[in-house]
């Protein structure tokens, strides 16, 4: 370490040279050269870091374009109705009239509406309305 407290604080080898001096009269901790050699290095790290995370950018963006140019599943928006009467009957009723009245409860064929509609169901329910 420096003898004086007003030579350079390098931490590696014990530098003679006078601290240089900051704009607002305070002594830096390092000399002129010691200063410009560790703002040299800090320029090409502070560069590095700038480069690699334009680098990710673009690997992100480039993943990203890839994702969005996939081809969409095929879809046919005309299908045919593979519902049978009951269960389009019991469509009718939740679509065109009061949901909760019960009168449509009563009627033979609701025993008979599936459970589960399969995607073409559902379509064709719509194309039909």
């Amino acid at each position: 370490m420096s003898s004086s407290p007003n030579t350079c604080r390098y931490s590696y080898k014990e530098c003679p040279h006078p601290r240089s001096i900051k704009k607002d009269g305070t002594p830096h901790a390092l000399c002129e050269f010691h200063r410009k050699k560790a703002n040299a290095i800090q320029r090409t790290y502070a560069s590095r870091r700038r480069r690699e995370i334009r680098a990710f950018k673009q690997r992100q963006n480039a993943e990203l374009a890839e994702l969005v140019a996939l081809d969409p599943i095929p879809y046919s928006p005309v299908s045919d109705v593979t519902m049978d009467a009951a269960d389009l009957a019991v469509l009718d009723s939740f679509v065109f009239e009061d949901p909760f009245s019960v009168e449509w409860l009563d009627e033979p064929n609701f025993e008979t509406f599936s459970d589960t509609l399969t995607c073409e169901d559902i379509d064709s329910m719509w194309t039909f309305l």
